[in-house]
């Protein structure tokens, strides 16, 4: 906050889900997701979501502008908060540039995986978008645009594990996601 006063800033951007009550409508907030809503809204009940829902929307009204990471989740904050409109923005984060393995970790993917194949490190929860991503790729495999398999690696236990060895089993793709 000193720091913002000395260099005579006319801005601030804040990652996060709380705006400075000092700075108010001279911040610009990001808005990742709105997680903490859909396990309030499915019973969970602790401290930390309990303080998210009230301090998000009074973080939300106070910012000067928002950015959410994608149009869905501008979306979702027009709808749960109306007084958003016309100063949320959604810039979807970009994918980062193309990587090469280094060549021992490659042989060592080649060696356990000897066929090709997509990988993915995530979890189960729902904003992490797995389903998305099986959903995708089952459309892909019956339209015959891809031959290989879908590495899943992560964390894939709790209350979605379920739901998505489910998804997995009951669209025949047991044979295709490891």
């Amino acid at each position: 906050l000193f720091s913002f006063w000395r260099r005579r800033l006319d801005l601030i951007h804040l990652l996060g889900n709380d705006t400075c009550l000092a700075l108010g409508r001279r911040t610009v907030l990001t808005v990742y997701d709105f997680m903490w809503n859909y396990y309030l809204s499915h019973g969970e009940r602790n401290a930390k979501y309990l303080y998210f829902s009230f301090s998000v929307p009074f973080s939300l009204r106070r910012a000067g502008a928002l950015i959410a990471l994608s149009r869905f989740i501008a979306d979702q904050a027009a709808d749960d908060f109306p007084f958003v409109a016309g100063k949320i923005f959604p810039i979807p984060l970009a994918c980062p540039p193309a990587i090469t393995p280094h060549a021992d970790v490659a042989n060592a993917l080649k060696k356990k995986y000897p066929f090709p194949f997509v990988f993915t490190l995530t979890t189960s929860l729902p904003h992490k978008n797995l389903s998305v991503l099986l959903e995708a790729f089952m459309k892909i495999k019956r339209g015959g645009g891809f031959s290989g398999k879908l590495v899943v690696c992560g964390q894939l236990k709790g209350d979605f594990h379920e739901e998505t060895l489910g998804f997995v089993e009951n669209n025949g793709l047991c044979q295709d996601v490891i």
